[in-house]
């Protein structure tokens, strides 16, 4: 999730909207700030709430290394779903086709991103990750072009994803150019006769490469491409477009949870809108930080009719109640089997 989402939601869910839409913003608390406090929510946040998942790896040797941006800060527990080739003979005891699966011997190097196990195949990896707070760099590539939002979710099969994408420019660019989409082939034609530069694949890490029959004086320019299933490390790819006058990327807005690759800005990983608790602790991290503001000095030009000292109280009371709930709703619990 982008961080100006959680800014502009913290915003409205403390009454500040109505500065926030001063010009110039009158809003003490800037956005610079804001980043800072949320890494202080982070830190508590972290000691109660980390984020579980479960990945399925293919290990084609004794080892398997994580992409280091999707990596685990630790993981739980190894289980085989599928072994391949010669099976350990000390295997056969922990874990067998007729019998419930148990653990088996294996070391996680976080350094380096690295599974150590004693045999290649197929294992479920039950991995814990931490909140963090990551900067995503704008894409030079695109940064005179203009960008299309697609909104999208890695549930959408092809053909969903391609009849998005010609719904979002025949919408948007209806002037520029037309779209049309047969399964999961999308085909884009310039109103136009004339050539350009060819369009891409940008970033998204498709295999199937862009049909292009270029225009010419007499003729319309023609891309073609397959879609493919969208993954989470889909989140703000783009494609290219581009017509005689103008470049345009195409980018996918996964469940909400993104912004335009053209533009620098802060996100967080596992941070959905369901987070009550997290935007109750940015709220009250929020008004800490605000009241303590407001009560060093007064707003030129804005009659304040009591000192921050109050909101300093709420934000903190609310933390308390954050910090409570969170302590009661631990993942981690005694237990065995």
């Amino acid at each position: 999730m982008l961080l100006r989402n959680i800014y502009e939601r913290v915003i409205n869910a403390t009454g500040q909207f109505q500065l926030y839409a001063c010009s110039p913003a009158s809003l003490e608390l800037t956005y610079p700030v804001f980043t800072d406090a949320v890494r202080q929510c982070l830190g508590i946040y972290n000691r109660y709430k980390l984020y579980q998942d479960k990945v399925t790896v293919y290990a084609t040797t004794w080892q398997y290394t994580f992409p280091a941006e999707s990596a685990p800060d630790y993981v739980r527990s190894i289980t085989p779903i599928l072994l391949s080739g010669l099976t350990p003979y000390w295997s056969y005891d922990l874990w067998t086709f007729d019998r419930r699966k148990q653990s088996f011997i294996w070391s996680y190097d976080k350094e380096t991103y690295t599974i150590n196990i004693q045999y290649g195949g197929r294992f479920e990896v039950r991995g814990v990750w931490y909140h963090k707070l990551r900067l995503a760099l704008a894409e030079l590539l695109i940064s005179n072009s203009t960008g299309i939002e697609i909104p999208a979710s890695t549930r959408y099969d092809n053909k969903k994803i391609s009849e998005y994408i010609a719904y979002k420019i025949n919408s948007t660019l209806g002037t520029i150019f037309t779209a049309t989409y047969n399964d999961d082939e999308v085909t884009i034609t310039r109103m136009v006769n004339g050539a350009c530069t060819a369009s891409t694949l940008g970033n998204t890490g498709w295999q199937t490469p862009v049909v292009e029959v270029l225009g010419t004086a007499g003729t319309k320019q023609v891309t073609t491409f397959k879609c493919e299933a969208l993954a989470s490390n889909h989140q703000a790819a783009y494609l290219t477009l581009s017509s005689p006058t103008t470049a345009y990327h195409i980018w996918f807005n996964l469940d909400n949870g993104g912004g335009d690759p053209k533009q620098e800005q802060y996100y967080l990983d596992y941070i959905s809108n369901e987070d009550y608790l997290f935007f109750d602790l940015c709220r009250a991290k929020f008004l800490q930080m605000l009241g303590a503001s407001r009560n060093n000095f007064t707003l030129q030009g804005l009659e304040v009719q009591h000192s921050g000292a109050s909101m300093v109280s709420e934000g903190q009371s609310l933390e308390d109640r954050v910090v409570q709930e969170l302590k009661e709703k631990m993942d981690y619990k005694l237990g065995w089997n």
